[in-house]
């Protein structure tokens, strides 16, 4: 939605701002096929969809960061939990930023037990695969 500015709960702006800054560093490098593979795929499993809104295949890498970024009322101990595989590719106020390569999520918080994290899902709108 343009020119409404989202909450992410309970985040400071300039957390919000470092892990999109950083997610998108990351994203850039992600080879083209990886890429397509999420964006013509896995976000197209309408089954999987965590909301009405409809994907975007050819959303930019950039488009896709803005749209997927949210916050979530999960740890990140526990994201992190459920598949292996996980890679470091930034990090907050000494607290990581992972990637998981294979289902192509990013999480980080402020703690590993604080009770929300912010997240960005290549496949958006559709849950990364295997979650």
């Amino acid at each position: 939605m343009k020119g409404v500015v989202m909450q992410h709960y309970p985040f400071t702006g300039d957390q919000v701002d470092a892990f999109k800054s950083q997610v998108l560093a990351h994203v850039l490098t992600v080879e083209d096929d990886r890429w397509c593979s999420f964006r013509h795929h896995h976000a197209l499993m309408a089954d999987r969809w965590v909301g009405p809104d409809g994907a975007n295949p050819d959303a930019s890498r950039e488009e896709l960061v803005a749209q997927a970024m949210m916050s979530c009322n999960v740890p990140s101990r526990a994201v992190i939990a459920v598949r292996g595989g996980w890679q470091l590719v930034g990090e907050i106020e000494q607290q990581p930023i992972k990637f998981n390569p294979g289902a192509g999520l990013y999480v980080w918080s402020i703690s590993p037990d604080a009770g929300h994290t912010l997240q960005v899902w290549l496949s958006y709108p559709a849950m990364p695969k295997g979650w």
